[in-house]
């Protein structure tokens, strides 16, 4: 019998012997361009009894669960019924522990302020997180019905991506990721090809918005980069990738625009600590406040009014917005798209080894639960999206079961 488990107590593998159902598997090697979950159903195999025909992946994912009988995991034992436990219990009792035991980012000693803001941001995180786990626990079986998971080599982004003006499409990412650059330019370049009189907005988080002084309590406009030199200034990183990402996006005739607040972290910074300049001795502090719970919601604010004015200014513009995932996730309380009013369409890209930072619903339920190794080799890039039914859904649940996924789309790089 061979099986894998998920925390000692689920076999997620099914290629199981006698007793389960014969399963197919998916084949290595497939030369196609477009390589879909849906080949496993023409491998040769025996003919399924109706109680295992039942228990079939749909479209890569399992709605079903094969429970190991037996031995109970001694770590988890106390705390239910190890034999009928749905993986929502699971992840319900692992978010309870995490609540109790969370660790903000910031000192209450180095940042008095901010510390006791930063402890209330991240426990009102993980609240939204463990509420709406709850919420969607009830639906644990339909969530897994509506999604669907495809491999390519080139994604068709025609297939995906709203080209609406006037709307909002987050790509969230981990940040100076030569495969996540790749996969956001050739989103951006489809939307172009296929829409050739659409015009088309790139805020950017890899730009400040200003290159003066600022404050958080202050309205500067979103820096608009026109040029190569513009860009060479403005541009905080020295990775050479990211100048070489963004003068791409360029190159497609898509302006560029810096929203990140950068001078008004650094004035709260300064503030906090009691200093009047920048001295290298701060610059793990200045890190450290910046990414904090409490500074990250800040600056989302700031991104919220940097975008709604771009979206006032430029009704007839589709606007893209690049950022780190964390900024855009449905999953995490205070994301930008959370925040923000209007028409939003959030994608998520991860390297495969990442794609837990997405959601728990979405890591426990679709990935470590259903994936199997073989399907990673078929192609570099897994697109997990909902299907085409779930627009039927109640305006409501669609809600819930995009922030248990935490995205409209994800994509797992496997290289």
């Amino acid at each position: 019998m061979k099986k894998q488990l998920f925390l000692g107590l689920i076999i997620v593998e099914m290629s199981i012997s006698a007793g389960y159902a014969q399963l197919p598997k998916i084949p290595r090697r497939i030369p196609a361009n477009r390589v879909s979950s849906k080949v496993a159903a023409v491998v040769r195999q025996h003919a399924l009894t109706p109680s295992e025909r039942a228990i079939l992946p749909v479209n890569g994912i399992a709605t079903h669960r094969v429970f190991r009988g037996g031995r109970k995991d001694l770590r988890v034992s106390a705390l239910f019924d190890t034999q009928n436990s749905l993986v929502s219990e699971i992840m319900k009792v692992g978010q309870n522990w995490k609540l109790k035991s969370y660790t903000p980012t910031l000192s209450r000693d180095l940042f008095p302020k901010y510390g006791k803001l930063d402890e209330q941001a991240v426990y009102n995180a993980s609240n939204f997180i463990m509420n709406n786990l709850e919420k969607w626990a009830e639906h644990e079986t339909e969530f897994l019905k509506h999604l669907q998971v495809q491999v390519y080599r080139d994604i068709p982004w025609e297939n995906y991506l709203p080209a609406r003006p006037g709307g909002f499409i987050f790509m969230g990412e981990t940040h100076y990721h030569p495969g996540t650059y790749r996969t956001i330019f050739q989103a951006l370049k489809s939307l172009r090809e296929n829409n050739p009189d659409l015009k088309i907005i790139f805020p950017t988080e890899y730009v400040p918005d200003t290159l003066g002084k600022s404050t958080f309590s202050d309205h500067p406009n979103p820096l608009r980069i026109r040029t190569e030199e513009d860009l060479k200034q403005a541009l905080f990183t020295k990775e050479q990738m990211a100048f070489d990402f963004l003068k791409k996006i360029m190159d497609l005739d898509v302006e560029v625009v810096g929203i990140e607040p950068q001078s008004a972290v650094t004035d709260a910074f300064l503030k906090e600590r009691g200093l009047s300049e920048m001295t290298p001795q701060e610059k793990d502090n200045r890190y450290n406040f910046a990414r904090s719970s409490a500074i990250v919601i800040e600056r989302n604010k700031k991104w919220v009014e940097h975008l709604q004015q771009l979206h006032e200014q430029n009704p007839d513009k589709l606007i893209f917005v690049h950022c780190g995932a964390t900024h855009s996730s449905r999953n995490i309380l205070s994301s930008v798209p959370n925040l923000l009013e209007g028409d939003t369409f959030v994608v998520q890209i991860f390297p495969w080894t990442e794609l837990l930072q997405v959601s728990p619903a979405f890591y426990w339920e679709v990935v470590f639960n259903n994936m199997h190794r073989e399907l990673l080799e078929l192609g570099p890039r897994q697109v997990f999206s909902f299907k085409s039914g779930f627009n039927l859904l109640p305006k409501e649940k669609q809600e819930l079961f995009k922030t248990a996924f935490g995205a409209d789309m994800v994509i797992g790089l496997s290289r």
